[in-house]
């Protein structure tokens, strides 16, 4: 069945924070990554079909705790380590005059706080689809490289395993049910697959080229259905493999829940993806996998992931447009 001719989607509910924007005295901008595309997009959505989530308050330490050790929340307040992590070195040399004696309360409000409050959209965009057997939109998260004791490729928390791990701990998932990961970032999402390395519970799908980072072979053995990309791979072959592997994937029994990290890291322009998708075959990429879940009844969170181009904000915006218009077909 094709994006044309597939059932209605329902109206999604939508998770945003104003504060999900990270913003540090301009020096994010040395950072290829677009640290306010969040607030682009939902300015870009005003006026669209869609159901308001607020998100209330940022996640917890206890909640954190929930996937992450306690060694590695403590390193996220050493400046160095911060740096290695969001991949910002000059962080590590910035003089004390600049950001005052408090610098990494400072840090902590510019840059982790942002991320905690998009943590805690992940699961409240999880816990409604839940309740409603519907979709939901957290304009955030997707931070799939993160580990239990380890953040990089600017991830921090892993919000999807917290968020799954919260809905076990309080009975909305139960025992028995899975839950399906499509990752379609250009990236491998090796830190949600170390996570999940023992827990059959979690199915992998990951889209990635193969050539760029992470490179985890160790992470790659736990991918239930692996596609690793060639560089510049074009939309054309990209979309027949996506419509293959999701008609194999979806049968998967026991699926009570999908995440969907649409990354736009796969934009031909980007400069880290490597990948050859256009505007265009983004925008299809997204209508097929979302019409694909919602066909089958299942609830689904869509996660922005990466993306490292200022035109990202307006892909995903035109994406979500595009599914929002043709809900009711």
């Amino acid at each position: 069945m094709t994006a044309a001719n597939s059932p209605a989607l329902g109206v999604p509910h939508l998770f945003f924070h104003a504060d999900y924007d990270i913003s540090f005295y301009g020096l994010e901008k040395l950072h290829p990554f677009d640290s306010k595309k969040y607030g682009k997009v939902w300015r870009a959505l005003r006026g669209a079909a869609l159901h308001h989530g607020s998100v209330d308050r940022p996640v917890t330490e206890a909640e954190l705790l929930l996937v992450h050790t306690e060694a590695y929340l403590e390193e996220l307040r050493a400046l160095p380590y911060l740096a290695r992590a969001l991949e910002l070195p000059f962080l590590r040399s910035l003089p004390r005059r600049l950001l005052g004696v408090a610098t990494i309360d400072r840090i902590e409000a510019a840059v982790l706080q942002p991320m905690r409050l998009a943590v805690r959209g992940t699961y409240l965009a999880a816990q409604r689809s839940l309740q409603t057997e519907g979709w939901a939109i957290n304009l955030g998260g997707g931070y799939h490289h993160a580990n239990r004791h380890r953040g990089h490729g600017f991830c921090l928390y892993a919000d999807v395993a917290i968020a799954i791990e919260k809905l076990r701990r309080d009975g909305a998932l139960g025992s028995a049910d899975r839950v399906l990961l499509i990752d379609l970032d250009a990236h491998q999402g090796d830190g949600l697959q170390h996570v999940y390395r023992d827990d059959p519970r979690i199915v992998f799908l990951d889209f990635f080229n193969a050539q760029i980072f992470p490179r985890d072979s160790i992470a790659r053995e736990r991918i239930d259905y692996a596609v690793p990309l060639p560089m510049a791979c074009k939309g054309a072959p990209y979309l027949a493999q996506l419509d293959e592997c999701l008609e194999l994937v979806l049968r998967e029994p026991s699926i009570a829940l999908v995440f969907y990290i649409a990354g736009t890291d796969v934009f031909r322009e980007d400069p880290l993806g490597g990948l050859g998708l256009s505007r265009a075959d983004i925008i299809e990429r997204d209508a097929r996998t979302v019409r694909a879940v919602r066909r089958r009844g299942l609830p689904l969170v869509y996660l922005l992931g990466g993306g490292y181009t200022y035109e990202s904000s307006g892909i995903i915006a035109a994406s979500l447009r595009r599914l929002l218009r043709s809900e009711g077909d």
